[in-house]
């Protein structure tokens, strides 16, 4: 079955290659400007290093629980994280939030959360950032899915006290 990728993956922020180049510079510059006190340059180097470490830290840690791909097969959405492949009925998602990105949310990656009925092997809640930042396009476009395949599957079951 042909299946359409609808996220993009995990992706680093786009600002931490400018954070480490400046914090680079700066410990450079500093070193240069130094006199010979070994004490402080050691301070600056290990402040730069701590700096850098933990902000790419807090960084990885902010992008962790972000899959790696979600595709969209029909009736299912085929989830790969870390080399684990799991395909979720539409029917099994019991709620799709997002954040999009606004003028208070610059720096937030927008992503969408998926939340299941029955966990799986990735777990009860995923988070995946949808292709080409059209998050709210593609959340509503799932919702809408989901509550079409509920409604489906409501019909073809038939009710408990009707006779048969």
């Amino acid at each position: 079955m042909p299946t359409t990728r609808i996220s993009r993956g995990r992706v680093r922020h786009p600002h931490v290659v400018a954070w480490v180049v400046a914090a680079f510079a700066f410990t450079l510059v500093a070193l240069s400007r130094l006199d010979s006190e070994t004490k402080t340059a050691f301070f600056v180097i290990i402040g730069s290093f701590a700096l850098l470490s933990s902000l790419w830290i807090a960084i990885d840690r902010w992008q962790w629980n972000i899959v790696d791909e979600v595709r969209d097969a029909g009736d299912f959405l085929v989830i790969i994280d870390r080399g684990k492949e799991e395909a979720v009925p539409l029917s099994d998602i019991t709620s799709i939030t997002w954040l999009d990105r606004t003028a208070w949310t610059y720096l937030a990656v927008p992503r969408i959360t998926l939340q299941f009925a029955h966990p799986g092997k990735l777990g009860r809640t995923i988070i995946f950032i949808p292709r080409d930042h059209e998050t709210e396009a593609v959340a509503k476009g799932l919702q809408a899915r989901v509550r079409n395949r509920r409604q489906v599957e409501a019909r073809r079951q038939p009710s408990a006290g009707a006779p048969q």
